[in-house]
């Protein structure tokens, strides 16, 4: 079901509050789409009494710094000094890609071999390849920046095609290996979705503000 039907199959059955939980990781459009679609259920008469959206990953400073905190049990074990690891998220072409800018910029000192990147927007492959030259051509790691190892996973990075990050990686001389899961599987990182999910419900009885994006 896509959030619409998931929302309309509540109201048939007599739900009166709703509440949704983002499992993106940054405010970006595909968000902001969803956002639209849940926030359209509020009507007086012909939806909810009252429907709220609880935050993505990435919607404050106190997130990064959550995120970063959580990255080192999320990381490959045993990692070498000339390794590197990719985090890869989903981008997007909205102002929210600096979130991943951010979130380059604080793991840049207590993690000198993460590297963030993205799928749509930058920086993406090319620069992350420019980025690499200089660190020479030690072992990569590509790792999900995503909620699940879905269709992005299986097959832009991990897929045979040659323009999959693993090919084009592995074409420019590196020996790359792709980690096959997601944020969801990795508790740190579903808790900062539950907090979100907590304060959004907290909005939604009317306890506080409600959530910023």
């Amino acid at each position: 079901l896509n959030v619409a039907q998931a929302l309309s199959g509540l109201y048939d059955q007599g739900v009166t509050y709703a509440l949704v939980q983002s499992l993106h990781a940054t405010p970006g459009l595909e968000f902001h789409w969803t956002r639209q679609q849940t926030l359209a259920f509020r009507h007086p008469r012909k939806g909810f009494v009252e429907v709220a959206m609880g935050d993505p990953l990435l919607a404050s400073p106190e997130d990064l710094e959550a995120v970063a905190a959580a990255l080192p049990s999320y990381l490959p074990e045993g990692l070498g000094p000339d390794e590197t690891v990719i985090l890869v998220g989903h981008g997007t072409y909205h102002p929210a890609q600096t979130s991943y800018l951010a979130l380059q910029g604080i793991l840049a000192q207590p993690f000198p071999g993460v590297r963030v990147a993205t799928l749509m927007g930058r920086p993406g492959i090319e620069e992350t390849l420019a980025a690499l030259k200089p660190m020479g051509h030690g072992p990569v790691h590509l790792l999900p920046f995503m909620f699940a190892a879905g269709h992005h996973v299986r097959h832009d990075l991990a897929g045979e095609d040659p323009d999959s990050w693993k090919h084009v990686l592995t074409a420019a001389g590196y020996g790359c290996t792709c980690h096959l899961r997601g944020l969801g599987d990795h508790a740190p990182f579903r808790s900062i979705w539950l907090s979100h999910l907590r304060h959004a419900m907290r909005a939604l009885a009317g306890d506080e503000p409600r959530p910023s994006t």
